[in-house]
């Protein structure tokens, strides 16, 4: 007999998250999922989505949210559309929701070229790219941008939030460690999201192998659930108006 087809998840990531992505993509696939990794670079999320949009998969691990602080910023990897972290057109996908990245904008310029404007800020020089601390008002900003889209669609969404920090840089020894911010993100997302969408706090950082395996059991939960759901459920809750 032909072996069982398995079910897909996509998993965004990039640099500052390399170690966490590869944690949770090696516990996917020990709970007997294919892991299709996208770099979230803004064209690297959309075609994501895309195929999403195609019935590719049976579940989104976001790990890689960064795109939306890039595109707040200008930055390296923005350049997302509004599909972006939008439910899944007539099709029901479980999506669990990570901040991994959203502490920091990736911009272009080197410890020589620091722009004016970001002298002041927490930077993670990289290579001709560096990392600034986002401001309690932007932060503020990707919470409000992202709750209206996650709202779409809450039977699907749940929220993961590691709270020893959400990138490389961002840890104690990092350069853009600030929970009293990351905190500032969890208050308004709450304040904004569905009674609905259950927001999961842990204590681990997104690098951490444990967060990894967390991530995935989550994820795996979530693809269960909606593979049980009666058609009817599935029928109604791909009705459900948004904000």
């Amino acid at each position: 007999m032909p072996e069982k087809e398995k079910k897909r998840i996509a998993l965004p990531f990039f640099g500052f998250i390399t170690d966490g992505a590869e944690a949770t993509k090696h516990a996917l696939e020990t709970l007997g999922y294919e892991v299709v990794a996208f770099h979230a670079n803004g064209t690297g999320g959309m075609a994501m989505e895309e195929l999403a949009a195609e019935g590719y998969f049976d579940g989104i691990l976001d790990l890689a949210t960064h795109e939306l602080a890039d595109d707040l910023k200008d930055g390296y990897c923005g350049g997302i559309g509004p599909e972006r972290f939008e439910p899944i057109p007539g099709r029901s996908v479980p999506r669990l929701i990570v901040p991994g990245g959203l502490d920091c904008a990736v911009l272009e310029f080197t410890r020589q070229s620091i722009l004016d404007q970001y002298k002041d800020r927490k930077i993670f020089f990289y290579d001709f790219r560096s990392a600034i601390r986002l401001s309690r008002d932007e932060t503020s900003t990707l919470a409000d941008l992202l709750a209206p889209r996650l709202n779409r669609e809450p039977i699907n969404i749940k929220v993961l939030i590691p709270t020893k920090g959400w990138s490389e840089a961002d840890r104690p020894d990092g350069a853009l460690y600030d929970p009293a911010i990351n905190e500032v993100f969890v208050r308004r997302l709450k304040e904004l999201l569905s009674s609905q969408i259950e927001i999961q706090k842990v204590d681990y950082h997104i690098n951490d192998a444990a967060f990894g395996k967390h991530a995935a059991k989550i994820m795996d939960h979530m693809v269960r659930k909606v593979n049980t759901k009666p058609v009817a459920s599935l029928r109604s809750s791909d009705k459900t108006d948004g904000l």
